[in-house]
């Protein structure tokens, strides 16, 4: 690999994030994953297993940097371990820590089952680009008021059984019904969420040394009957090197 290839790698750093008061906030830290389990009740949830994997589906979660052109899959499972059925949903934050081109999106979030061959077509498309998650790029303010650039996606997740609770389960299809191959599952107390992410190929040199957090911030609902609407953060996790 050549020196001017070596300058453009976006680097991965590792963060934690803080539960206070039922409200997330974060914190840029070292080698910590917080993996919290809320039990109200009949509810116990928790997400797990948060990871990025290569194109041969290889871990890469102690991934040090990447390069323009590189799609790597983020993924993690939901699983209820409580009595009553619940709804869940997730929200996925990838942001810069270092300051960054203004208004310039460089990463893109696709669904799982398409692959980098057809993502790379897809993006070469610009603003015609169909399967591309879309999201702001903006600012997201941080626990010590500090503000990076990044990408929130709020994405709703499977229903699933509880143990006492059944026949409830309903499951919510990630993958885009153009391509044959499937990345969700069928199971009705766990759910497999996955996605893939591209570090634009015209990603600016500028970003060589810019490092990225990803996290994930798990919610679940019980199911009533009364319809009230009481959503609870069960896990947080974050990934990086």
């Amino acid at each position: 690999m050549d020196k001017q290839k070596k300058s453009k790698k976006i680097k991965i750093l590792v963060g934690t994030v803080l539960v206070i008061a039922g409200v997330s906030v974060a914190a840029v830290t070292a080698n910590k994953v917080i993996e919290n389990t809320v039990k109200s009740g009949t509810v116990s949830v928790e997400s797990i297993n948060l990871q990025l994997t290569d194109e041969s589906g290889n871990s890469t979660k102690n991934l040090s940097s990447w390069d323009p052109g590189d799609v790597q899959t983020v993924s993690w499972k939901v699983k209820n371990s409580g009595t009553a059925a619940v709804y869940t949903r997730n929200k996925l934050r990838v942001y810069w820590n270092e300051e960054t081109p203004d208004n310039e999106k460089v990463l893109y979030l696709y669904p799982a089952n398409v692959s980098k061959s057809e993502i790379l077509k897809d993006i070469a498309k610009g603003e015609n680009a169909e399967y591309a998650i879309k999201a702001e790029y903006g600012q997201i303010t941080l626990d010590d008021g500090t503000e990076k650039k990044g990408y929130e996606y709020e994405l709703f997740g499977d229903i699933l059984d509880g143990s006492e609770m059944t026949g409830k389960s309903e499951e919510v299809n990630y993958n885009i019904q153009a391509f044959d191959k499937t990345t969700d599952d069928t199971n009705a107390v766990e759910d497999d969420v996955a996605f893939n992410l591209l570090l634009s190929p015209k990603t600016s040199f500028l970003y060589g040394k810019n490092t990225l957090t990803i996290e994930v911030v798990t919610e679940a609902m019980q199911c009533t009957e009364d319809g009230k609407e009481e959503w609870n953060i069960v896990s947080i996790q974050t990934l990086g090197n």
